[in-house]
């Protein structure tokens, strides 16, 4: 799917050349959704690791 994925978000570059088309193609749509998806996920992750998920409040 990652592999799917980047080459998808490569063809956006290159489609950059091709000035009669116009929109993204599903494709296209479903690569940006992966990445940002992956990013998101990585990014949660991350707060679990430094510890600063799960936020807990200690009583007085």
């Amino acid at each position: 799917m990652f592999a799917f994925a980047t080459l998808n978000i490569l063809s956006l570059g290159a489609r950059h050349f091709d000035a009669d088309r116009r929109g993204l193609s599903f494709g296209e749509l479903l690569a940006i959704l992966v990445v940002v998806v992956s990013v998101l996920l990585l990014t949660w992750e991350m707060l679990y690791v430094f510890h600063i998920l799960p936020i807990q409040l200690q009583p007085r």
